[in-house]
């Protein structure tokens, strides 16, 4: 079963920080791949990771649904 979590970093612009939100999958404590730095909006990316879970999303589709996500993210 994947899993699929949130990661936090920090990314600065000139003197400001921001945090900034990827996704980690993982496969019985393996991980497989991280995407950093997808959004600065937490919620969004929390919703992402939860319907990536519910619907196991396959690392080999992974990143089709992310692009499409990119494009779509302010309907969640």
């Amino acid at each position: 079963m994947y899993n699929f979590s949130v990661i936090t970093e920090k990314t600065y612009c000139g003197s400001n920080a921001y945090n900034s939100y990827g996704i980690k999958a993982t496969k019985n404590e393996e991980v497989l791949f991280t995407f950093s730095n997808i959004t600065y909006k937490e919620n969004v990316i929390i919703k992402f990771a939860e319907l990536c879970n519910e619907y196991q999303i396959s690392p080999v589709h992974f990143e089709d649904v992310l692009e499409n996500f990119l494009s779509d993210f302010e309907t969640l």
